[in-house]
């Protein structure tokens, strides 16, 4: 799209940006709706018309559902963090001994003795 170039029927306006290869949109809906301006790419802005093209929906509900739907991953792992973290996995858990259970349960009941008693003396108990 141009620069300066405004589209009616989805109330948004394209202006010319300081940053060359953006295009600055004003973006707003309705009264209801916040108005906002972003600097976005010229690629972003052919990317959204042509999602909204293919959905057929405003370019404001795609920026909205897109907005959405990144916001629900937010906190995930991605997929190549998701195989990252699995081939660690795969390597660290055939590295745990294998032992009776008995004896781990002997192991978790002296630690938890350990830390039970008065055993632990702080520096200032250690100065007197």
């Amino acid at each position: 799209m141009e620069p300066n170039h405004h589209c009616a029927n989805s109330q948004i306006l394209l202006t010319g940006s300081a940053i060359p290869g953006t295009v600055v949109w004003d973006y707003g809906i309705s009264m209801a709706a916040a108005k906002v301006k972003f600097a976005l790419d010229e690629a972003t802005v052919r990317r959204i018309e042509t999602a909204s093209k293919r959905l057929a929906l405003s370019k404001s509900q795609v920026v909205r559902e897109a907005v959405q739907d990144y916001y629900e991953r937010l906190g995930q792992m991605s997929e190549q963090e998701r195989k990252r973290m699995l081939r660690i996995f795969d390597e660290v858990i055939p590295q745990i001994p294998a032992r009776p259970l008995n004896e781990l349960r002997r192991e978790l009941k002296a630690i938890r003795l350990a830390r039970r008693s008065p055993g632990r003396k702080t520096i200032v108990e250690r100065q007197k």
